[in-house]
């Protein structure tokens, strides 16, 4: 939906989204609808060159850090068509009680230089909206899903669901 919703702001004229589940959100819906970002491009440009160890050039590297950088404003600018409140938080754990929770830390998922320079964001609350009636998950995902919905609504992108791919067509078809 995220990708859908970026071709049709930069101009594309047919965006269409064929999902085999039969709503909005596949998988991803069952998510912790986590965006992980930061604004230290540094520390993030050094944590996943730890990561990737040499098996990943620098471009792609440096690409992927400067989408992060802007992920955080890219979501509040989506919270804007329904109320929603996108925050910037940490990384999930279980209570003592078993619920889930979120500590003010570091989001990155390995002990790596720069780790620290990572956040998660999410989306916390979403006014009038109660939940997906087939969505049983403890998890934002649903919240995250809302926001994308609609904004894949409001550019008019064609979606059809109940729709799994049976072949994939290259230029050689």
């Amino acid at each position: 939906a995220a990708t859908a919703i970026y071709a049709r702001d930069a101009g594309v004229e047919k965006v269409i989204i064929l999902e085999k589940a039969p709503h909005l959100g596949g998988y991803s819906i069952l998510s912790g609808g986590v965006l992980v970002g930061g604004t230290d491009y540094e520390g993030m440009l050094r944590y996943f060159k730890s990561l990737c160890a040499g098996r990943t050039s620098d471009e792609v590297i440096e690409a992927q850090v400067e989408g992060l950088t802007k992920v955080h404003d890219y979501a509040r600018e989506l919270c804007a068509i329904n109320g929603a409140k996108f925050e910037v938080v940490g990384k999930p754990g279980p209570s003592e009680s078993g619920e889930l929770i979120w500590e003010k830390v570091s989001a990155a998922c390995y002990p790596l230089p720069g780790g620290e320079s990572l956040t998660s964001g999410l989306i916390t609350e979403l006014p009038g909206f109660d939940g997906y009636p087939w969505l049983k998950s403890p998890y934002p995902g649903g919240l995250l899903m809302k926001v994308l919905e609609d904004n894949v609504n409001r550019r008019g992108v064609v979606s059809r669901f109940s729709t799994p791919a049976r072949e994939i067509l290259t230029d050689e078809n």
